[in-house]
């Protein structure tokens, strides 16, 4: 039984996320707790899935300094 539990423990910390927590924890200084939330914040934030609707477009946005010479030309109704 002690063995499955080393075997398990050792899975969690070799993941991506036990890579982060570890990361977190001792690079970071952080308390597990908080490790574990910043994990949670993050895969909310960074792995949801979006899905646009019928008549949305999507928008990515560079830099406005990125290239001064360019002039955005806007439609007049």
């Amino acid at each position: 039984m002690e063995v499955r539990r080393t075997e398990i423990s050792r899975r969690q910390i070799k993941s991506s996320e036990g890579e982060f927590i570890w990361e977190l924890k001792n690079s970071y200084e952080l308390s597990p707790k908080l490790s574990e939330q910043i994990l949670i914040t993050a895969k909310e934030s960074l792995l949801r899935e979006y899905h646009l609707k019928e008549g949305e477009i999507e928008v990515t946005v560079i830099g406005l300094g990125a290239c001064p010479r360019i002039e955005l030309k806007r439609d007049k109704k």
